[in-house]
Order: structure tokens, then C-alpha cells, then sequence
């Protein structure tokens, strides 16, 4: 069977694991499918919702905001299962960036549609969950695409990315058209992406007074706000006035003030799910040890058209 006729055969809360690498046109297939059916486009992440909208997919959501809602307690915002429209009649789910999916909000979503079929996509070549015990969807795809289709043939992007992916490790040839960084970080990336909590905290602070300490420096925003309609991993640009209140005050709330940090530079953890047309990446893989060429290729991939690394 193809795959339309494999996804026609399921029978009402089954799940298909569509998986493949970066390039290999998984947001395309699954947009294609999802045509034959009122389908409802969904990922953990905003970042990752943003990203799927970029690309195409039709008024994208995370999982959170379709699945919950939310009401005051007391002093306390919970979230209580109460399944948007547009996820109540759903035909087909399309979730994506499913490895960031823990197994408690994964059971939720499946009994709040019980008559739904989900098309599961994922990379089985980035970072793992870190409770992979607890990330239901990460493993096991009832089909891989393989061929590459993203970026010109020729990109050195992808032609790194994959190279990485075949050998499995990070000692490999890097191609030409691949940057190398010359040292100086303040040299008009569109992101900087690193290993370590500590190497992104000191290259933020440096980018901030590089940038000569602006009043609005770039940010990221840490917890999706939904008051605000802003979302965990936006950026919010240097130089533009954020249009709701901030603070960098770290709490649990999707109310009041949208929680932020300074955003020059990003985890590869953090930055999986988007994308930059130019990243710098500091190569910290070897930190990671059995997971260093995962970690490498997450983070090359993340690099839409140009990525300079520190070799």
C-alpha cells in the first residue's frame, strides 16, 4: 500500500510514525495527506508551530492550546482538557516534532478525540528526549523517507548535515562553503547556537555589550503567554519595543507578564524546531559523548541557507 492508502486504513485512534532526516520532505508528504481529510496541524512547541506555518501547513497549534484551556484557582492558572473546535472535529492530527511530546499530554490528547487518526512526524537523527521512557512517539516509525528533496542538491548545509548523519560521527569533512568562525560574534548571524547553558549565557551577555547595551536587546521568550499569544522559543527582535509587558522573572503562568532572557544566542536544545537563514555554531559536541553526532547535526540543521561553525 502507499502511504495515503496506509493512513485510509486506520481505524480510529491509530497512530502512523512518519519519520525522516532533514531534507527528506516529511512536511510536505504530511501536508499532501492531510488534504484528503479535515485535519488539524499540531506540535509541542510554538516555535515549532510558527515554523509549521512557515512552511505551509494550515493554521498550525501547539498541543496546549488546542487541547486546554485555562481557568483561575484561587491564585493559581490550571489547565483543564477542553479540546478546541478545530481539534474536536479533526479527521486527521498531524504532530510534529514528536519526540518533544511527554506521554502524559499524549494520552490526553488521543482520549479528547478518540475518533481521529494522527500522523506522527519526527527525525530519528536529532537529540533524543531527554526521558525517552516518557516521549511515546520518539522511536519506532512505521515508515522512514530516506531521498533528500530540501535545499538545492548543492547545498553545503545539507551536504554536512548528511554527512554527518551517514558517518555518525563529528569528525567529518566539512564541506566547502561551510564558514569557518573567525571570532567575532557580533557579525550579523541571524542566530548563535551553542552547547552549554553556561557557553550561552556568557555569549549573551558579550552580544549584549557588543551591542552596546541597547534598551530593547533581541529576547527570547522562555513560556508560551497565551493572554499575549506568544509562544516558548519566539524571538523577539533588537530594537522593537515588545507590544505586552515582560519580565525575566522565571514562573509558572501562560498570564500576565510574557517571561523572557536575553536571545543572541540559543541550546541546540532550545533551538530544535526552528530555523535561521545564517547560524553560528559554536561546536561543542564532544560535551555530549555518545549523543555528539546527534547533537552536530541537530545543530547544523538548524541552518536554512548559510552556517558558519567554529572548527
Amino acid at each position: 500500500m502507499n502511504l495515503k492508502e496506509r493512513i485510509d486504513a486506520l481505524a480510529p485512534g491509530d497512530q502512523f510514525k512518519l519519520f525522516g532526516a532533514a531534507g527528506t520532505g516529511k512536511t510536505t508528504m504530511a501536508k499532501s495527506l492531510a488534504s484528503s481529510y479535515r485535519s488539524c496541524f499540531l506540535a509541542y512547541t510554538g516555535k515549532a508551530a510558527l515554523r509549521m506555518k512557515e512552511t505551509g501547513c494550515d493554521n498550525p497549534s501547539t498541543i496546549h492550546r488546542a487541547l486546554y484551556s485555562f481557568t483561575k484557582f484561587g491564585k493559581q492558572w490550571v489547565s483543564v482538557v477542553d479540546p478546541k473546535k478545530y481539534l474536536r472535529e479533526a479527521e486527521l492530527v498531524v504532530l510534529d516534532e514528536c519526540s518533544m511530546c511527554p506521554a502524559d499530554l499524549a494520552a490526553d490528547l488521543k482520549s479528547a478525540v478518540p475518533s481521529a487518526r494522527f500522523l506522527i512526524l519526527g527525525d530519528p537523527c536529532q537529540l533524543p528526549p531527554i526521558y525517552p521512557e516518557n516521549a511515546p512517539f520518539h522511536d519506532n516509525p512505521d515508515h522512514l523517507l530516506t531521498q533528500v528533496y530540501r535545499q538545492e542538491s548543492t547545498s553545503p548545509v545539507l551536504e554536512y548535515a548528511t554527512s554527518v548523519r551517514t558517518l555518525e560521527r563529528i569528525q567529518t569533512p566539512v564541506p566547502e562553503g561551510i564558514h569557518q568562525f573567525k571570532g567575532n560574534l557580533n557579525a550579523g548571524f541571524d542566530m548563535i547556537l551553542c552547547g552549554r547553558n553556561a557557553t550561552r549565557a556568557s555569549i549573551n551577555e558579550r552580544m549584549f555589550i557588543a551591542r552596546g547595551r541597547p534598551t530593547h536587546p533581541q529576547r527570547v521568550v522562555v513560556a508560551n503567554n497565551y493572554q499575549h499569544k506568544v509562544f516558548n522559543g519566539q524571538i523577539l527582535p533588537e530594537g522593537e519595543p515588545p507590544p505586552f509587558p515582560i519580565t525575566c522573572n522565571r514562573r509558572p503562568t501562560t498570564r500576565g507578564p510574557v517571561q523572557v532572557e536575553l536571545g543572541y544566542a540559543l541550546t541546540v536544545h532550545k533551538a530544535q524546531g526552528s530555523q535561521w537563514d545564517h547560524v553560528l555554531l559554536i561546536n561543542e559536541a564532544p560535551v555530549f559523548r555518545d549523543m555528539a553526532w546527534r547533537w552536530l547535526y541537530t545543530g547544523i540543521t538548524r541552518a536554512a541557507r548559510e552556517l558558519t561553525i567554529s572548527i
